[in-house]
């Protein structure tokens, strides 16, 4: 069922903090959670999914909290300001208002014309950004959100439940074949984002504004979050996602060498995370493919995604064969 969100507004109109609001409008909704601009207030309001969850992941409350105390940390990178927490009080469900930051999004699938059309060295200064704030992340002690930090072994079998949630043999299979390798670690546990990608940034010309998007965070080994991210630019073994692949863009090795510089840790094994990563990937397609097979989700998109899952699995079991070989 859909929200009614003229009663959304009029709860929330309740609250001193969103008082000016005109409108909930749906900027995100669906299996993951729904995101609304408050007109009028220009708030943003976070609340959890109404459907059957597309992923595993921290819930609104735990989200909020994070963003609070990596915002409180030495040098942190840029997250929302949050303004307002419910336990569900309110409207019956949690939720919590975060400060609206306007900006520009990073296409996955297309390259929008505010990043293609400046010269080159904008780029390579909206590249400096990026991995700058994900060195940022990384370079932040574990957090009480969180909870005790989890292996790269464990991590992959969280992901590995929604492989077999969705029965894709063929993934279950190579991440059992992954995990028989020894995972490589770079030092102590730090926080690590996730969801990494550039997609979960908003820019402000080069300038990256806010990092968002926290629900896959975990305390525990960062090279996950270098692996994931290095996904979206090309390899000897896959192409550059379109806006990894213009010009004046970093290429993976210098992204590496800046993720090293900014951290002092070694990147050495991290083409185990990135193999991980994309097992995480598969899963998280697979399990969307699954609940729209199911009956579960009316989203057309996911219907889509076996293309997708293919690629991602067949990718994964290369990249995992080739540490093998090595």
């Amino acid at each position: 069922m859909d929200r009614n969100l003229h009663a959304l507004g009029e709860a929330l109109r309740s609250l001193p903090e969103a008082a000016a609001t005109t409108a909930v409008v749906p900027l995100s909704t669906g299996h993951s959670n729904e995101t609304y601009l408050l007109e009028g207030a220009d708030l943003i309001l976070r609340l959890p999914p109404r459907a059957e969850p597309l992923l595993e992941g921290l819930g609104v409350l735990a989200q909020a909290e994070t963003m609070r105390v990596v915002a409180a940390a030495d040098n942190p990178p840029p997250v929302p300001r949050i303004i307002y927490v419910d336990n569900g009080s309110l409207i019956g469900t949690p939720f919590f208002l975060m400060e609206r930051i306007k900006g520009e999004m990073f296409g996955d699938y297309e390259v929008p014309d505010w990043l293609s059309t400046p010269d080159d060295s904008f780029r390579d200064s909206l590249s400096a950004a990026y991995v700058g704030a994900i060195v940022d992340v990384h370079n932040v002690a574990p957090i009480e959100p969180f909870g005790a930090p989890v292996t790269p072994l464990e991590e992959l079998q969280r992901w590995r439940r929604l492989a077999a949630r969705a029965g894709n043999h063929e993934l279950l299979e190579v991440m059992d074949r992954l995990s028989k390798l020894p995972a490589p670690v770079s030092g102590p546990p730090s926080v690590v984002h996730g969801d990494p990608k550039p997609g979960n940034a908003l820019w402000d010309g080069s300038r990256l504004a806010a990092l968002l998007d926290w629900e896959m965070g975990y305390n525990g080994e960062p090279l996950g979050d270098l692996g994931y991210m290095l996904f979206f630019f090309a390899s000897d073994d896959h192409p550059a996602f379109p806006s990894c692949d213009v010009p004046g863009i970093w290429n993976r090795e210098r992204i590496v060498a800046a993720w090293e510089e900014g951290t002092g840790r070694s990147a050495s094994g991290v083409a185990w995370h990135e193999a991980a990563a994309i097992t995480k990937i598969a899963a998280i397609l697979s399990h969307g493919k699954y609940l729209y097979d199911s009956g579960q989700s009316t989203d057309e998109r996911m219907g889509g995604w076996g293309e997708h899952v293919s690629y991602t699995v067949s990718l994964s079991r290369a990249m995992t064969t080739s540490l093998f070989a090595d």
